[in-house]
């Protein structure tokens, strides 16, 4: 058998007949998911079965299918790739419910039915966990996956079975009969979990099966009432009482939609974010013990940073130690701190200096020297430098690794076919080169130490800066939302596999965020600071006066933060000590 086309990445799904992996093409570096099913629980009728339905639909609102690979290790539908996960996800994440983006995604579900179904196929399983999550400018796209049980119209009469989830079975589904209008109950259900943040029945299967069947639907006084219409007929217990198709539906969730719409009031804009897990806006102040002031600084700070115990801080063009005082000026502005395990790298526009002897030698030795502008990533334990020559992001860039210890400098780079605006060193073998094209755009190259190319892939939101994560091969990036003013977007990427979060904060973009041990602080120049844990979830918010002009903010130890504020000609640094602060952690 031949190796396969693609790089496995990663397990994303695990289901009762098989598994789902995140592959990217080793030509093309896109990336896919490969859904392997199992021979015996699947056999080859029931396989070639859905890969037929996958390829009669072709829609933006359901999964499509590319090909099916043969390898070694199994046979695999290749699919489109939904890097946002699953609609049971992204509702988990949700503090409350939610009726803007719930309404957008149950638009899209009843879009991609009404394709299905015009092609004389019901799904027979629609639930949140077969709607993934593919991002788009602002929100998601739901689409519609796991086509497996699914039926032909010509078959109803002819198979039997109660194979689904009995909590989104209609109540016919469990004597074994099928019908596009039990698609529209279970999409009735969804709607009222979105929109009510429960279901309408719960229990185990026997109670469920009888509350489907007799127990009339209560909505809840949180769902507005223009929807009320929509929910009871979409979970009448008799199919001819429903919709009579999806297109009807949707047509009426649209009509209703645009009468709520209407009615509503200007919001605050965490109130029209329909993604976040936002908790509260908890106030903090802090205690005069949870605060000190470790100096002040006569001009604004660029980066801080701790090498061999030792706090270090830049300004635009010089270098000071917190413990010896000891100073050094730049010719060239310092455009970043890059810290490794044991030292840290100072980083002008031409040149790079390695900090892990200053100190103990007058000045800072200098480990690079470059003829035009680059920008650069350190490897975490400080072996090597990457590095790329600046430029407007289409036009194309020379990447180049620098030897820090051992042989010599390489002399040849490679050149990429973007300009990336930061790389970043993901461990000892990958740097993740990252340009942002657009506003609502953004492409991640990633490549190898040994200057190869993996793959480009494209996301369409927007990176401008992004740090490593808290976990191996994750990205955290801030933006500010393409739709929302004074909205912020924190971008969770992970890239082994391939996964996007996104939390939404009611704040003007960010000017600093700290990665820690156990989530991540997000810096806003008015002083506030976010915490959020390492799932994205804001456990505390700290509104600090003297931070006004907050620059930069770093972790220290457990439970500390070090940051630098600069306002009106006056800056200062200090410690905080989150042990001081009431806030949902424990250290």
């Amino acid at each position: 058998m031949k190796i396969s086309k693609y790089r496995i990445l990663g397990l994303v799904g695990q289901g009762q007949f098989g598994q789902v992996f995140c592959g990217c093409h080793r030509k093309t570096g896109q990336i896919f998911a490969l859904k392997n099913l199992d021979r015996h629980r699947f056999p080859t009728h029931k396989f070639l079965r859905e890969l037929r339905f996958l390829l009669l639909l072709q829609h933006p609102n359901i999964v499509t299918c590319h090909s099916l690979e043969h390898t070694r290790t199994g046979r695999y539908l290749v699919m489109d790739y939904c890097e946002g996960g699953t609609l049971r996800q992204l509702m988990e994440m949700q503090a409350a419910p939610w009726v803007e983006s719930g309404l957008k995604l149950a638009i899209d579900i009843l879009a991609g039915l009404e394709h299905a179904h015009s092609r004389g196929i019901v799904h027979c399983d629609i639930k949140p966990e077969n709607i993934l999550l593919t991002a788009k400018p602002g929100g998601w796209l739901a689409r519609i996956s796991d086509f497996g049980i699914a039926r032909l119209s010509q078959e109803l009469a002819e198979e039997t079975g109660n194979t689904g989830s009995p909590a989104y079975m209609a109540p016919k589904r469990f004597y074994g009969q099928y019908s596009p209008a039990s698609d529209l109950y279970a999409v009735g259900v969804m709607l009222f979990e979105l929109l009510a943040g429960y279901r309408p029945f719960s229990g185990p299967p026997g109670q469920l099966m009888s509350a489907h069947l007799n127990q009339p639907v209560k909505i809840p006084p949180q769902v507005p009432p223009e929807f009320h219409g929509c929910i009871l007929k979409a979970l009448q217990k008799l199919p001819g009482r429903r919709f009579h198709s999806a297109s009807e539906m949707l047509a009426a969730l649209l009509e209703a939609q645009a009468r709520w719409l209407e009615g509503q009031a200007p919001r605050e804009q965490s109130e029209k974010v329909g993604f976040s897990p936002i908790q509260g806006r908890l106030r903090t102040e802090g205690k005069a013990e949870g605060v000190r002031q470790l100096g002040t600084v006569r001009s604004p700070i660029v980066g801080i940073a701790i090498v061999d115990k030792q706090l270090i801080w830049a300004t635009q063009t010089t270098l000071t130690s917190y413990v010896s005082r000891q100073s050094f000026n730049f010719k060239a502005p310092i455009q970043a701190l890059l810290p490794y395990q044991r030292g840290c790298l100072a980083v002008t526009e031409q040149e790079i200096y390695d900090l892990k002897l200053w100190g103990l030698e007058a000045t800072p030795q200098r480990v690079a020297q470059f003829a035009s502008p680059r920008i650069a990533a350190v490897e975490p334990q400080g072996r090597w430098i990457a590095t790329a020559t600046q430029g407007q992001p289409l036009q194309g860039s020379e990447f180049q690794i620098v030897p820090l210890t051992g042989s010599s400098r390489r002399k040849t780079g490679l050149n990429l076919s973007l300009a990336p605006r930061q790389l970043l060193a993901l461990d000892s073998r990958h740097i993740a080169a990252i340009a942002a094209v657009s506003p609502t755009e953004t492409l991640i190259q990633i490549l190898t130490r040994r200057q190869t190319s993996i793959g480009v892939w494209r996301l369409p939101v927007s990176m401008d800066r992004a740090i490593l994560g808290n976990s191996p091969y994750q990205l955290l990036a801030i933006a500010p939302h393409p739709t929302l003013a004074d909205t912020t977007e924190v971008i969770l990427l992970d890239l082994k596999p391939f996964r996007l979060r996104r939390i939404v904060l009611d704040l003007a973009p960010p000017v600093c965020v700290a990665v820690t041990s156990w989530g991540y602080a997000v810096g806003h120049r008015s002083g506030w600071i976010v915490l959020l844990d390492g799932e994205g979830t804001v456990v505390g918010r700290l509104d600090l006066e003297d931070f006004r002009g907050l620059q930069v903010l770093i972790p220290y130890q457990t439970s500390g933060l070090i940051a630098s504020a600069f306002h009106q000609d006056r800056g200062g640094l200090y410690l905080l000590d989150l042990r001081q602060f009431e806030i949902d952690l424990v250290f």
